[in-house]
């Protein structure tokens, strides 16, 4: 994805991941923003699950490369407290596995789940973006927070002419739908979250989206 200027609040800055940043704070905050997803496809094992996420931040061609991560980081610490996964038609998303070069089965399971966004990213009009993950730590959480960084990535984001955003939302989190609804997205569809054998019935998502206005 291209650069964005950096958005700066006080304690707090909103920029593209760099190679200096601490891979695996970030796979964490990942890891932790779904109490469905990641401790399945890893047996609830959060330490493979943070290795495995932050191989593929250096893994091209993946929904998780660090092309496709923006962090919000504090000033004086630079440590992430936010993630926001993003991707577009442009983005160099990759088919093929054995590009990955991930043999272990957690790191192929979840290369293989993600296809389905990959898709959704791919189908994007030159104008849209598909949003994947939006992730802020948890003792940040209901500072508002999570609402300035996701506000001024779309702003920034807007700025380089994307002006339709999308998004999945598992429908029983009240708190992201709110936020989301508060920034303008507007649910469009209902659909299952994802296949897992163990949680029955299936846990329900959304379908969101917001368009910017000129």
């Amino acid at each position: 994805m291209e650069y964005f200027r950096v958005e700066k609040a006080g304690k707090h800055t909103l920029r593209p991941a760099l190679s200096s940043d601490n891979y695996q704070d970030i796979a964490g905050l990942i890891y932790d923003s779904d109490p469905y997803i990641y401790p399945y496809w890893f047996d609830k094992d959060r330490c493979a699950g943070i290795r495995t996420l932050a191989k593929l931040f250096t893994t091209p061609g993946n929904l998780y490369a660090c092309a496709n991560i923006s962090v919000l980081v504090e000033n004086r610490s630079q440590k992430p407290i936010g993630v926001v996964v993003a991707a577009n038609r442009h983005s160099k998303l990759n088919y093929d596995m054995n590009d990955f070069m991930i043999n272990d089965r957690a790191g192929r399971a979840i290369l293989q789940s993600v296809m389905a966004e990959v898709e959704l990213a791919r189908m994007a009009q030159s104008n849209e973006l598909e949003i994947t993950n939006v992730c802020i730590a948890e003792r940040y959480r209901g500072q508002g927070i999570g609402k300035w960084m996701l506000r001024n990535f779309l702003a920034r984001m807007g700025d380089l002419g994307y002006h339709r955003f999308m998004l999945t939302c598992l429908k029983k989190n009240i708190t992201a739908r709110e936020l989301y609804g508060r920034l303008g997205f507007q649910v469009t569809s209902e659909t299952e979250a994802f296949a897992n054998p163990k949680i029955q019935p299936p846990p329900k998502a959304l379908r969101m989206e917001y368009t910017m206005m000129n």
